[in-house]
């Protein structure tokens, strides 16, 4: 007898084109910039008049930077990806005296920025992913086209792509990433189907992928606006990425190069993401004792088990020096961990903060967006 959750996947030997859908594309032409999400919230109550230097960790096509820069900040804008980032300059090329820009993963936020600790406002960190990342990277991103599977946000930096998970890895390594990143209630069907599929034909598109998905997920999640692959997507391009992994450590490195009453701010689009900033932000607002004592050699925080643990690490790297080029910003050596400061968090607000339905009608892409703001102040001992 065939088991019950396999009743989709006889019908997939020859996959017809699925009909009666709801969902539309909505693919822009010509190709318009990536609208910024939350950017009222972000410049009425996590900005301040006072505040000089801003760090936008995620650039991008320079959305928020853009309006920071008009707003006469200095900003230093951090992004992976070279293609993009070059977007970005065309984009601010009028801001040019205002703006520092690196070229690098927010994952090294502590090392790129050692020469402004303690000069920086706030940070934002918007995880979204960009419009020029679905419609003009050419890496897979998009359910509507004929891209190699790939899924780097940095394709010099990162040598796993999507099109090597979904051919080689097993079937429950498969239905493990679903349910880890995806929180896909499907994911031991998906991978079976999926690897019983490649045996025959191999992936190499995320079109033949998406479409794969479509055809065999039950009827009713196909009249859904939700594309069905879309979990699936989303577990590849974490696991691709190591976005959930590299998150924590770097907002808590971004936390200790804030100067007193700094903001970080972090922009969410999924449960998953949302969630462990939440608790992050939870256990440092409870902690009471000296945080600093937490801090590693090169800015960072050891964690373990979702509590900050002293590193047990006692090697004293040296830091990187990194010249200046904006003005007013001076070029500074961090402090010895024995002069630290005691300081504590706060959040912002109580509850998360979510777009307006007017910005959804506006912008889809901020639908589901969450922001959450933590507040460093620091004590001298």
């Amino acid at each position: 007898m065939v088991q019950k959750r396999n009743r989709y996947l006889l019908k997939t030997s020859q996959p017809k084109p699925v009909t009666h859908t709801r969902r539309k594309k909505s693919i822009p032409t010509p190709y318009t910039y990536h609208k910024s999400v939350l950017l009222s919230h972000i410049l009425t109550h996590v900005l301040h008049r006072t505040d000089k230097l801003i760090v936008d960790a995620t650039l991008g096509e320079g959305g928020h930077s853009e309006a920071f820069l008009t707003l006469g900040k200095q900003v230093i804008g951090i992004e992976s990806d070279p293609i993009i980032l070059n977007a970005a300059k065309q984009r601010l090329t009028k801001f040019s005296p205002q703006i520092h820009y690196i070229n690098d993963n927010f994952k090294n936020i502590a090392s790129s920025l050692a020469a402004y600790a303690k000069q920086i406002d706030v940070i934002l960190f918007d995880l979204g992913i960009s419009k020029f990342h679905y419609f003009k990277s050419g890496r897979g991103f998009s359910f509507s086209k004929a891209e190699p599977l790939d899924m780097r946000l940095c394709p010099e930096k990162i040598t796993l792509t999507a099109h090597q998970i979904i051919n080689h890895f097993s079937e429950k390594e498969l239905a493990s990433l679903f349910t880890r990143y995806g929180e896909e209630r499907r994911s031991q069907f998906y991978a079976q189907a999926i690897v019983s599929e490649r045996r025959k034909t191999p992936f190499t598109t995320s079109l033949q992928l998406a479409t794969f998905i479509q055809n065999i997920s039950p009827p009713f999640m196909r009249m859904k606006s939700l594309h069905p692959a879309t979990k699936i997507f989303q577990a590849l391009r974490i696991r691709v990425n190591d976005e959930i992994t590299i998150l924590r450590s770097s907002i808590l490195a971004a936390l200790s190069l804030l100067r007193d009453n700094g903001r970080v701010a972090v922009i969410s689009y999924h449960s998953l993401e949302d969630r462990e900033i939440k608790n992050l932000f939870k256990n440092l607002t409870q902690l009471n004792e000296n945080i600093y004592r937490y801090l590693t050699p090169t800015g960072g925080f050891h964690l373990h088990n979702d509590a900050l643990h002293p590193s047990k690490s006692t090697t004293q790297h040296k830091q990187p020096t990194i010249q200046s080029s904006l003005p007013g910003v001076n070029k500074l050596t961090p402090t010895p961990l024995k002069q630290r400061s005691e300081v504590s968090f706060q959040t912002l607000t109580k509850k998360v903060i979510k777009p307006s339905n007017s910005e959804i009608q506006s912008n889809a892409s901020a639908r589901s967006a969450k922001m959450r703001v933590l507040i460093k102040t620091s004590h001298s001992l």
